[in-house]
């Protein structure tokens, strides 16, 4: 009994402390990056990023190979985009008070779309 208890302890311990590494592991190459938008701007950190998955409908290529973010309308030149190191779209954008505003920082595609 007392080992399922020390057992459940350590799981415990184990989620909280490693919790939060595994949670910015996804957006770590944003922040190490050190990326900048056209205007010189930071990409920032994961609090400014999200995933889009390639499969989500979120991001719809345009006919002149520009992308438009779905949810917001916005159009994203290509030419203002950088390959993602995996195969999913990431968006870092502009936020004011918690609310996500249109305009994006910066913007990647998968390898696929290059």
């Amino acid at each position: 009994m007392a080992t399922m208890r020390l057992t459940g302890k350590l799981a415990v311990a184990f989620v909280v402390l490693t919790g939060p590494a595994m949670a910015h592991g996804l957006h770590d190459w944003i922040r190490q990056g050190n990326f900048r938008d056209a205007a010189g701007n930071s990409c920032c950190s994961e609090l400014d990023c999200r995933m889009i998955p390639v499969n989500s409908g979120d991001v719809v290529e345009l006919e002149n190979g520009d992308f438009r973010y779905v949810p917001t309308g916005e159009v994203i030149p290509r030419n203002e985009t950088r390959l993602s190191p995996d195969d999913n779209y990431w968006r870092c954008y502009w936020h004011q008070n918690g609310q996500e505003l249109t305009r994006k920082m910066c913007f990647w595609r998968p390898v696929r779309d290059s």
